[in-house]
């Protein structure tokens, strides 16, 4: 997939061809690709100074749209399509195996900010014991993230799920990678600029993602959102 992060502050989309994290705040979005800004788009409210917490709470009182859950691959890329996963899931932040040494023997980028370099600790790491390619679903990093088995992070996606079934497809596909994977080259909000007209009101944020083989993919559903203040402008998993 190729993770997306969005924050109210949208802060860096799993950025990369894997993540992308963009930066919403009350006073616009942002979109940044390894620390770089790369687009910007207002979404300003137009909340005034009199207005009251109350509105300003009701406000963010905003339910998740009920967008399709992003298609599963029958030949998963792990650029585009697993490394999003991790971003997305929890896995790449700083307080799992994100941090800095990682956490229990297992270490990726931060944000999935590097997921070229995370496909050796997933495939070849813990000497080859993260990966069961007779029995795919017998993949500790399946049954970890599922929590089948006991995992300090908990169970980050189930079993049958979109990210399940990604995942399992491209390990039963022998988990390929190749240096000329297609890579992330921009990611497009849509719409790019927006002004809410009163107190309440809802949008959704698109995104789309340009790799560098020249196709498009909407990514919307899997990108990360986040808001630098609930209070004034709070952003759904999906991007309302």
């Amino acid at each position: 997939m190729n993770s997306i992060r969005a924050a109210s502050f949208v802060t860096a989309l799993f950025v990369a061809v894997w993540s992308w994290t963009i930066v919403a705040d009350a006073q616009g979005v942002h979109k940044q690709t390894k620390g770089k800004p790369v687009t910007k788009s207002t979404s300003k409210s137009s909340t005034s100074s009199s207005k009251t917490s109350k509105n300003l709470v009701k406000s963010a009182s905003i339910t998740s749209p009920e967008l399709p859950p992003p298609p599963v691959p029958e030949k998963p890329e792990f650029l585009r399509d697993v490394a999003p996963i991790l971003d997305r899931s929890g896995c790449s932040t700083a307080d799992c195996h994100g941090k800095f040494g990682g956490r229990g023997g297992f270490q990726v980028s931060l944000l999935t900010l590097s997921p070229e370099d995370d496909f050796a600790p997933i495939v070849y790491g813990a000497r080859g014991r993260r990966i069961n390619f007779a029995v795919p679903e017998q993949s500790l990093f399946l049954k970890k993230a599922t929590g089948i088995m006991p995992h300090a992070g908990g169970q980050r996606f189930k079993v049958g799920s979109p990210e399940y079934r990604t995942i399992l497809n491209w390990l039963k596909l022998g988990a390929p990678y190749e240096d000329t994977d297609p890579k992330l080259v921009s990611v497009q909000l849509s719409p790019s600029k927006y002004t809410l007209p009163k107190v309440g009101d809802t949008r959704q944020i698109r995104v789309i993602a340009n790799y560098s083989d020249g196709s498009h993919r909407d990514v919307t559903t899997q990108t990360v959102y986040s808001s630098t203040n609930d209070a004034v402008l709070k952003v759904t998993k999906n991007g309302l």
